[in-house]
């Protein structure tokens, strides 16, 4: 037993170096593209200094990206712009006559300080109006499918030479649901290395990536699902548990 738990510990940390590898070459053709997994080096990992560094290197790129704001790219003066939010997404849709989706772009909220700053500054345009989880998931889908090859916004809109695994994980990483990497919340701690999404945005992912069928889209989610098999969060208004990753990619 010792044997096994010692053996699947290095594999999972293997794992997490292939990840890291296969998020590096994605992000070496898009310079904006951001990996679906965030995550830090805890104490007890700072002496591997090449695994440090090699992932520190990622990490920081995407850092200096985290929180965007909206545009302000307009199809038409005309238009009506609606802002609509769930816990850490924010949805800015341009809707023409007949409520014609014409624009959408999708904010994702690092923390509640700047989140209510963005908010506030997008009230000029109307009031925000916080929706449930289903409904910024439902608008969320609308906008994947709207934006074709992308979204108008530049962070958003920048897709690598994998874009169709690339937007099954943008649309992973905007879960409005989810603990990061060594923080708290929703009474829960994720004291792993990996951000912890809501059990419903990893099984959206398992069937992007199942449906996209590349050999890159299936190392990903090989690696995610059968080997790493990072929890997902199960529950309703913020009543969550861990619950085990879905097996068999």
């Amino acid at each position: 037993m010792r044997h096994s738990a010692t053996l699947k510990r290095r594999l999972q940390l293997l794992a997490s170096m292939l990840m890291c590898g296969l998020l590096g070459y994605l992000s070496s053709s898009v310079a904006l593209a951001k990996p679906t997994l965030s995550f830090s080096l805890p104490q007890g990992l700072q002496g591997f200094s090449s695994f440090q560094s090699f992932t520190q290197q990622i990490i920081e790129q995407r850092s200096l990206r985290q929180m965007k704001t909206y545009s302000g790219k307009r199809v038409s003066n005309d238009s009506l712009i609606m802002i609509y939010y769930h816990d850490q997404t924010i949805a800015v849709t341009e809707l023409g006559a007949q409520k014609l989706l014409l624009g959408c772009e999708l904010i994702e909220i690092y923390n509640e300080k700047e989140g209510k700053m963005l908010l506030n500054a997008l009230a000029q345009y109307n009031r925000p109006l916080e929706i449930n989880f289903d409904e910024m998931l439902k608008l969320m889908d609308q906008c994947t499918k709207w934006c074709g090859t992308g979204d108008i916004a530049d962070t958003y809109n920048d897709l690598g030479s994998e874009m169709a695994m690339d937007r099954c994980c943008r649309q992973h990483d905007l879960c409005p649901i989810k603990i990061r990497a060594y923080q708290n919340k929703y009474e829960l701690m994720n004291d792993s290395l990996y951000t912890k999404s809501h059990c419903i945005c990893d099984d959206m992912l398992f069937s992007c990536l199942k449906m996209t069928n590349t050999s890159a889209s299936q190392l990903m989610g090989s690696i995610y699902f059968n080997l790493v098999q990072v929890p997902c969060l199960d529950g309703r208004s913020n009543k969550y548990k861990f619950r085990a990753a879905k097996e068999g990619f």
